[in-house]
């Protein structure tokens, strides 16, 4: 998948509003999308879903310099999320990513996608943390 992405050029862009934010939440679990959209819709963010890496990317590239931000399940049924992690931010720095989990051993690869350069990690346990957590990033 890394051949099809491409490099963002928006290097220095200023920082965004929460209300003119686009997000895009990769997750294969339909009911954490539906929360993640409950939750941040109301601030004026639009949310974008996908359910694998693949579709996520492909929209990324598709509509280059669109998302603000992507949260990303590290458990998907397509491709590692803490692998994807590393291919969004190797073609999309300037992205911002929030890495989500609700393994139960989830704090190991939380810190895990803070290294490899997740802006900010989440578990699913405290979801409701999701707008504040985006703002800080944006």
């Amino acid at each position: 998948m890394t051949q099809v992405l491409s490099q963002r050029s928006d290097v220095g862009a200023p920082a965004l509003s929460c209300a003119e934010a686009t997000v895009l939440v990769i997750d294969d679990d339909p009911h954490f999308r539906h929360l993640a959209r409950h939750l941040l819709a109301p601030d004026g963010i639009q949310v974008l879903e996908a359910e694998c890496v693949r579709d996520g990317l492909a929209w990324l590239q598709a509509n280059l310099n669109e998302a603000s931000a992507v949260v990303m399940d590290l458990v998907l049924p397509d491709e590692d999320g803490i692998e994807a992690i590393r291919e969004v931010k190797d073609f999309f720095p300037d992205l911002k990513v929030i890495a989500v989990s609700g393994v139960n051993y989830s704090s190991m690869y939380l810190k895990i996608c803070k290294y490899l350069g997740a802006d900010a990690v989440l578990s699913k346990l405290q979801i409701e943390r999701l707008p504040e957590l985006l703002a800080s990033v944006l």
